[in-house]
């Protein structure tokens, strides 16, 4: 599953959307409940933010 978070990667200053960032966490919650689910670093590298 994707989910996208950012629209682009360039320039200077933080590209994620947070707001879509905890949108999507709080659907797969909900959705996937009964699994047990990995996710990668969100916020590494190219989007600039911690």
């Amino acid at each position: 599953m994707n989910a996208y978070t950012q629209f682009h990667w360039r320039g200077n200053g933080v590209k994620a959307d947070y707001e879509a960032i905890r949108s999507v966490i709080k659907a797969i919650c909900y959705d996937f409940a009964e699994y047990r689910i990995a996710y990668p670093l969100i916020g590494a590298g190219l989007v600039g933010s911690d």
